[in-house]
């Protein structure tokens, strides 16, 4: 289709595929680890689960799905993070949510395909929505999945997958992408926190993603130390892969002491309503003021930074944080 090839190339989009919809590969799988618990408090992916199992709770008759790939490193919407200082993941390394750029593309995209079939619809979705993303973007061949379990491909792993879901039936003969991980196991290897428990198999309860976003709860005595520097987010077992050091080189962040002391600082010393604002519309939004007040001290902690003391200690009563300064306090010197 040639249109369609223009209409992704217009919007910068190199890598998609046009797929029928079929029962997910991996969905038996997905099941498997839900009922071993390794989501952790991500209560929501149960509720995901029945319209990952049936996309047409999305999208009445849909048939097919249009995925594909969009880079986020380099950032294509480059503005500074508030904590431009801080150690947080690659793909929140903007002042700007991915989720509001991508959504605002995928909606425009989704427009000129209404027009282009006027007879069917489209509806396109980000990962913050219950599709089993990395599925469709296997099965649609855009890449294999790594032992970290992302999908990567010769140009590395930094990139969102985004989909379309359309009532257009399309046939496409099935599409999968050689797996070049071979007897690799950097990604397992590299882990704190152990958490790539077996190839392609997260627990979410011991990744440092989930502990600095998305656990409600503090990390134990024995996860926090392994969290080292790391304020929100992860990028261990992506930096590592050769494939992303092939395509972009050393990804590992350089931070400065002396300025990362200052961003804990000021989260240190905000209200949670004063940081809800400034990162209002950001990545870090995404977690709460507290949250970003237990992943301040334990940063601090880990990195020795003995002059946050007096703010850490601010937190001696506080409900959630109370057991975190008193671990602190003996373990900053």
């Amino acid at each position: 289709m040639p249109h369609i090839d223009q209409l992704f190339q217009e919007h910068k989009i190199e890598n998609f595929k046009w797929i029928p919809l079929e029962k997910p590969i991996t969905l038996e799988f997905y099941k498997t680890w839900l009922n071993q618990q390794m989501h952790g408090d991500m209560k929501y992916m149960e509720k995901h689960l029945p319209y990952k199992e049936d996309p047409t709770l999305l999208l009445k008759k849909a048939q097919s799905a249009i995925v594909f790939l969009v880079p986020y490193y380099p950032h294509p919407y480059k503005n500074d993070l508030p904590l431009k200082n801080s150690h947080v993941a690659l793909y929140a390394k903007n002042a700007d949510d991915y989720h509001i750029h991508l959504q605002n593309q995928i909606n425009q995209i989704c427009q000129k395909l209404n027009e282009l079939f006027p007879g069917d619809e489209f509806i396109g979705f980000t990962d913050s929505k219950p599709v089993l993303e990395r599925d469709l973007a296997y099965k649609a061949g855009l890449g294999w999945f790594g032992k970290n379990a992302c999908i990567l491909n010769k140009s590395g792993s930094y990139f969102f997958i985004a989909e379309i879901y359309s009532t257009k039936a399309i046939e496409a003969a099935p599409v999968v992408h050689p797996n070049h991980c071979g007897n690799c196991t950097r990604c397992i290897d590299a882990c704190p926190t152990d958490a790539i428990v077996q190839d392609k198999v997260i627990d979410a309860r011991l990744c440092i993603s989930y502990l600095t976003i998305e656990s409600k709860s503090v990390a134990s005595d024995e996860l926090k130390p392994k969290i080292g520097s790391w304020l929100f987010g992860c990028d261990i077992c992506q930096s590592v892969c050769p494939w992303n050091k092939k395509h972009f080189g050393d990804t590992e962040q350089t931070l400065s002491s002396e300025l990362y002391e200052k961003d804990l600082e000021w989260i240190l010393t905000s209200s949670n309503k004063e940081l809800a604002r400034s990162l209002q519309s950001t990545p870090l939004s995404r977690a709460a003021g507290w949250k970003l007040k237990r992943n301040a001290i334990i940063v601090a902690t880990n990195l020795k930074l003995k002059n946050l003391l007096p703010h850490i200690e601010k937190y001696q009563d506080h409900e959630k944080l109370n057991d975190l300064v008193t671990w602190s306090k003996k373990n900053i010197h």
